[in-house]
């Protein structure tokens, strides 16, 4: 994985003691989660809920919650931005969100005074000198010995000894964000909602990301051609390797199975206009549609 992770101790107030990063594993998570197909349908359940009829009942709805907490072995919280219509809202007027994710220890959502609920690393009763720590052991592993200070480690290895056998695992499509970087992580996510959204091959997305890097004004153009097929990508080009694994890695993290081509975007059918059947004029409208998912699957080498 590119990057090494970096954790830094920021003292709050005297003998208090946070560990920066600790915020960011849990916004990675909920990043994920709001990409699950689980939580889009959990959140379509309870915005369709009529409290005239009873449905979706709250069994339904509890039992796809428990489904989604035990995936990504959080808690989940319902907010009443979930079903703003029971307060005569519309959508878009609410700024909050639907749901808070919260982290679990022992199974059970957990949280700490000074950060709620997202705290990692814990000072309690300083010794003169010396600070003891309270830590989270379900976010961390072995591996942190090279990047958590010597001092500190001596505590926490003893620790985990009994981590392995009390504390709940992470499932293995989810180890990789306590190794990643923040911004590579962001570029990942960036890279799999282009490709799954705008349907956007690995070659596109390399394309602009290289653009991006170099020229943002263009950049936006260059989507813009990609996305409406403006323009072809002709050739390899530098990174779209990356552009693959990175998608890929958030793809299998969400669905729990490895990626496939053919559902992000199916084969494409046999060509058969409605209107025109086999031969369109050049302003068809399934004609340019057709065209355009056929160039995304099958990109000019």
């Amino acid at each position: 994985m590119p990057g090494k992770k970096k954790l830094e101790l920021r003292q709050i107030t005297q003998g208090y003691w946070v560990l920066d990063r600790n915020v960011l594993f849990t916004q990675m998570k909920e990043a994920l989660i709001e990409r699950d197909p689980l939580t889009k349908e959990l959140l379509g359940k309870l915005m369709s809920y009529n409290p005239r009829t009873g449905k979706p009942t709250r069994e339904e709805t509890e039992e796809l919650k428990q489904r989604i907490e035990k995936k990504w072995n959080v808690g989940i919280v319902e907010t009443w931005a979930a079903q703003p219509h029971l307060w005569g809202l519309k959508p878009e007027e609410v700024t909050e969100k639907p749901l808070l994710i919260f982290n679990k220890t022992k199974g059970y959502p957990f949280s700490a005074e000074g950060i709620l609920p997202f705290n990692y690393l814990l000072p309690i009763n300083p010794s003169e000198g010396k600070i003891t720590v309270q830590i989270d052991l379900n976010i961390i592993d072995e591996q942190d010995c090279r990047v958590i200070r010597d001092a500190v480690w001596k505590v926490v290895k003893e620790h985990l000894k009994a981590k392995k056998e009390k504390l709940p695992r992470e499932p293995n499509e989810l180890h990789f964000i306590y190794d990643i970087r923040q911004n590579t992580f962001d570029n990942y996510v960036t890279w799999y909602d282009l490709h799954t959204q705008e349907k956007l091959g690995f070659r596109a997305i390399a394309a602009w990301n290289n653009t991006k890097g170099t020229n943002p004004e263009r950049a936006t153009q260059v989507m813009e051609q990609l996305i409406h097929h403006k323009a072809k990508c002709h050739g390899p080009i530098s990174g779209e390797d990356n552009i693959e694994h990175g998608v890929k890695i958030i793809y299998k993290a969400i669905h729990r199975v490895k990626y496939s081509r053919k559902d992000i975007e199916p084969i494409i059918e046999e060509y058969n206009c409605r209107r025109h059947g086999t031969v369109c004029p050049p302003l068809c409208t399934y004609s340019q549609k057709w065209l355009d998912r056929f160039n995304r699957l099958n990109p000019i080498q």
